[in-house]
């Protein structure tokens, strides 16, 4: 496997208002979000908007190895890598 490439636009502040084309890949692109994982992935996605303030789901696509998010942020309390980790964190429980 290469190298990640770093995709994140220089000076941007992540935390401002707007909309953010999300794609989290599973360990190795390995199958994992399916079945019963996939449920609990869509259960914690769906309830972001709950969970923090600010965050607003547009859209979401769970595949096999990796998931697809739209998120608004509007006066968001956490900047978008906080929001990230915690749905790689629930991803993994």
């Amino acid at each position: 496997m290469g190298a990640i490439k770093n995709i994140r636009l220089e000076n941007y502040d992540y935390s401002s208002d707007g909309f953010y084309f999300i794609t989290i890949c599973a360990n190795y692109r390995r199958p994992y979000l399916t079945g019963e994982n996939k449920k609990i992935v869509a259960q914690f996605v769906e309830q972001l908007p709950h969970k923090i303030n600010g965050v607003k789901l547009d859209y979401y696509q769970i595949m096999p190895s990796h998931i697809h998010l739209i998120l608004i942020l509007e006066h968001c309390e956490l900047k978008l890598s906080e929001i990230v980790r915690r749905l790689k964190a629930a991803a993994t429980k």
